[in-house]
């Protein structure tokens, strides 16, 4: 239950100058979760520093970003099989992929982590990595078989009425193009978005049983800027804007 924006700069992305991208991820939990904690720093064997976010029930993360500029998220695909939660944990591909260079290679780095761990004990997810390049690549596995999703901008994921619940965050989305278009402060108001009547179907969603935790930012410049910005949701406050943790590599 997540919902994921990229918003690409440079060549292979949108025009300006810039090269890189700005990301926003949304996750969302069911109440009787362990709660997550805010991000922690690593280095993996070979010296690359980086941060994510950490599940307080597996231990694993839905997003990683490395002082290499490549951020890379998982998302759970309620959509076949049931999204059953598998055997081993998904929350472990973005951090195997935390010493990658670039989305490509994190991919492929991600699949072969599957493949050794056994296809079969992984449940059905969406992984899109994104590089300070503007390079954005994504891989599916539904429990049968690979997908790619090569250039996609968006992506959710509900396990309550999974078809029509992504349908409404995907038009959403696609609505910001007939507005002010898809701007960095535009996509940052659609990631804090909640609509009371809609509520499971709102991009910072709300129901019985579950509710976004947490919004996360991530903005990189080629050769430049790596920042992670994890801000808690608070349902007691409006805005639902609750403590905020900055990291920069």
């Amino acid at each position: 239950m997540c919902t994921l924006s990229v918003l690409r700069r440079g060549a292979d992305g949108v025009a300006g100058g810039e090269t890189g991208f700005d990301l926003w991820f949304n996750r969302d939990e069911r109440l009787t979760r362990a709660a997550e904690s805010p991000p922690v720093a690593g280095v993996t064997d070979g010296g690359v520093r980086y941060v994510a976010p950490r599940d307080g029930e597996r231990g694993g993360t839905w997003l990683m970003l490395n002082e290499r500029g490549l951020t890379v998220c998982v998302l759970n695909d309620y959509e076949v099989a049931g999204g059953a939660a598998g055997e081993v944990s998904r929350g472990g591909l973005p951090l195997v992929c935390a010493a990658c260079g670039d989305a490509e290679n994190a991919v492929a780095v991600a699949r072969a982590w599957v493949e050794a761990t056994g296809p079969a004990r992984v449940g059905a997810f969406w992984l899109l990595a994104a590089d300070e390049s503007g390079g954005l690549r994504g891989l599916g596995w539904d429990g049968r078989g690979w997908t790619k999703r090569d250039g996609v901008e968006f992506a959710s994921s509900s396990s309550l009425r999974p078809a029509e619940v992504r349908r409404v965050r995907e038009a959403a989305h696609a609505a910001l193009a007939a507005g002010d278009g898809r701007t960095r402060e535009s996509l940052g108001r659609l990631h804090w978005s909640h609509d009371a009547a809609a509520g499971p179907e709102s991009v910072r969603m709300r129901r019985p049983d579950a509710c976004t935790r947490s919004v996360c930012a991530v903005r990189v410049r080629r050769g430049a800027e790596r920042r992670l910005v994890y801000t808690a949701v608070d349902w007691s406050v409006a805005d639902g804007a609750g403590e905020e943790t900055e990291t920069i590599l």
